[in-house]
């Protein structure tokens, strides 16, 4: 019989390491510890909850709120955007406007139903 698991278990979770000692993905080749070390943002979805694992924006834990995740994703996008560029108006000018879309999305489809 094998015994093998692929849960995760979050209190082995290192931010030194990236993933507790105890885990492992298949199919995510072998330098996933070096890709989280280096990340500033990494997220899990399980069962529909957002989990951030680490997240150098600022906010981490489990079950964030819609609320708190969209302006958290609109910076990232903003971020990947504009990358290294300082240009902080117009960064923050595209944030705001990612931020509304994404509201009035999620409204409009409430509504709609």
């Amino acid at each position: 019989m094998n015994n093998h698991t692929h849960e995760i278990n979050y209190s082995n979770i290192n931010p030194s390491y990236g993933i507790g000692s105890n885990t492992h993905i298949h199919g995510i080749g072998g330098d996933l510890r070096s890709q989280l070390l280096h990340a500033d943002l990494a997220l899990m979805i399980v069962n529909g909850e957002l989990n951030i694992i680490k997240n150098r924006y600022g906010l981490h834990g489990s079950h964030i709120p819609v609320n708190v995740a969209i302006p958290m994703f609109s910076k990232v996008l903003t971020d990947m955007l504009f990358k290294n560029n300082d240009l902080k108006m117009f960064k923050e000018g595209l944030k705001k406007q990612i931020e509304s879309a994404i509201k009035t999305t999620i409204k409009n489809f409430h509504e709609s139903r």
